[in-house]
């Protein structure tokens, strides 16, 4: 059975129950009681005021329910993955927010703005010769794209921008808390991993990027297009956290 025909029954089951008690006429339940004595009359009196307001005060519950049975997903969703969501949300956008400050901080070269549509044309070779390669992007909306497929993407490409901001943070400082956020970022995937019984693959590296620079220039550059695929792949790992449990 689904979850949302679960959600549906119960709902629609309760509402039954909660107005059967409480629209029952007051001379019923007033005849009901004049055979009692006065401390049963009293004390029943008190049980059905109780119950009833008890009844009362889930109604807003039940209203949840009703429209969590048409956004539930498909596949079991539990509050501790829900936690994990939002963790992961707050950690992607305080990446997203400290990339234009960090990239001030690390790259004075001219001509390395951090512009929005991405890397210069003039910089794709120099993109492939530093072997900084994007992660793909995830096709959301692909019939066939489940939620380990989707987990699966964003640990492999958190693995390939967490090592790569590792490497380069080992010659700049301003590169160590970015760093940081990342790989809590990969913790609270492989714990989401963990609670669907997805298996991580750890995906063989390469050598470092540290081995292919000659220079500040170069570190310049790398740190440049870093970032910048770092910031697109951040707002493909947004989308995808917001559309993982519809997956």
């Amino acid at each position: 059975m689904s979850k949302c025909h679960v959600i549906n029954v119960f709902f629609l089951r309760t509402c039954g129950f909660l107005c059967c008690v409480t629209a029952r006429d007051p001379r019923d339940r007033g005849s009901e009681r004049e055979g009692h004595e006065e401390h049963g009359r009293s004390t029943f009196t008190s049980s059905e005021s109780t119950f009833t307001a008890l009844l009362l005060r889930a109604v807003p519950l039940l209203l949840l329910l009703a429209a969590l049975a048409h956004s539930a997903p498909v596949g079991p969703w539990t509050s501790d993955q829900t936690q994990i969501l939002v963790r992961s949300q707050m950690l992607v956008q305080k990446i997203l927010q400290s990339l234009v400050q960090i990239h001030a901080q690390t790259v004075t070269s001219s001509g390395l703005t951090f512009d929005p549509s991405g890397p210069a044309p003039e910089l794709q070779l120099m993109m492939s010769q530093l072997q900084i390669t994007p992660p793909p992007v995830p096709n959301l909306l692909s019939p066939t794209f489940s939620q380990e497929d989707c987990v699966r993407w964003m640990w492999a490409g958190l693995e390939q921008q967490q090592r790569i901001v590792g490497d380069l943070s080992s010659k700049l400082s301003a590169l160590s808390d970015l760093h940081a956020d990342l790989s809590d970022l990969q913790a609270q995937t492989a714990e989401m991993m963990s609670l669907m019984g997805v298996v991580i693959s750890t995906v063989q590296s390469g050598s470092s990027i540290l081995t292919r620079l000659h220079g500040d220039y170069d570190t310049e550059v790398a740190v440049h297009l870093t970032l910048t695929t770092l910031r697109a792949f951040c707002h493909d790992l947004s989308r995808a956290l917001r559309k993982l449990p519809q997956v």
